[in-house]
């Protein structure tokens, strides 16, 4: 239909006993500030809108880089194909 936006619902669960790597995976994803510059994680890189814990609604075309980044770093995940006005 017209006006409709396509987005993937997106739930990832780290389970991540290791800090070192739910850290790596919170900077991959929301980004994160070092010496004053600042580093853009995927989900503002690709406009996506946070939901909740965990949760996020992302562009259709941008699942692909999410697929990627989730599978190198070994995180579990679900996706949904959501359309919103």
């Amino acid at each position: 239909k017209k006006g409709l936006k396509s987005y993937a619902l997106v739930r990832w669960i780290t389970g991540a006993k290791n800090t070192n790597k739910r850290v790596t995976i919170a900077r991959k994803l929301y980004g994160y500030k070092q010496k004053g510059k600042k580093y853009r994680g995927l989900l503002e890189e690709t406009n996506s809108k946070i939901v909740g814990k965990g949760v996020a609604l992302i562009p259709i075309e941008h699942v692909n880089r999410l697929r990627e980044l989730f599978g190198k770093l070994e995180v579990q995940y679900n996706l949904m194909d959501v359309f919103i006005t």
